[in-house]
C-alpha cells in the first residue's frame, strides 16, 4: 500500500472544508494535534538527533534516531502519527505556547535539552 500525501489525499484543505491532522503522542500519553496547515516550522539537530516542530499549538520534540525519516515524512505530507516507541522515537515531548509573554523566538538550545 503506498502512502500518499495529504495534499494528494486531501486536495486543497480551504476548499473541500476538511485538513488533515497531524498527531503526537507525548511521553506522558497525551495526544497533541495539529492541522498540517498550521505547522509554521521544523528545526532538525541530525547530530543531536532531534526535531523541533512548531505550531500556534506549540512546540513538539521528538528524539531518537529516526527522526530525520520522520521528518522527511512531514515534509512530504505523509506522516500523520508519531509516538516514542523505544527505537527510532525515543521521546515525544510538547510546550504549550507561552501566552502573554514577549513575542522573542523560542531558543532552541533550551527546548532541546527539555528544560
Amino acid at each position: 500500500m503506498s502512502q500518499s500525501s495529504y495534499l494528494e489525499i486531501a486536495g486543497a484543505p480551504w476548499q473541500e472544508g476538511k485538513a488533515p491532522i497531524v498527531r503526537f503522542v507525548t511521553d506522558d500519553h497525551k495526544v497533541i494535534g495539529v492541522m498540517f496547515g498550521h505547522i509554521t516550522r521544523t528545526y532538525e539537530d541530525r547530530l543531536g538527533q532531534y526535531l523541533m516542530i512548531t505550531s500556534s499549538a506549540g512546540v513538539v520534540v521528538i528524539r531518537g534516531p529516526g527522526v530525520s525519516a520522520y521528518h522527511e515524512k512531514l515534509a512530504q505530507g505523509i506522516a500523520d502519527l508519531v509516538e516514542a516507541n523505544g527505537k527510532e522515537i525515543t521521546s515525544v515531548l510538547y510546550y504549550p505556547p507561552a501566552y502573554g509573554d514577549s513575542e522573542e523566538e523560542l531558543d532552541t538550545e533550551t527546548m532541546a535539552e527539555g528544560a
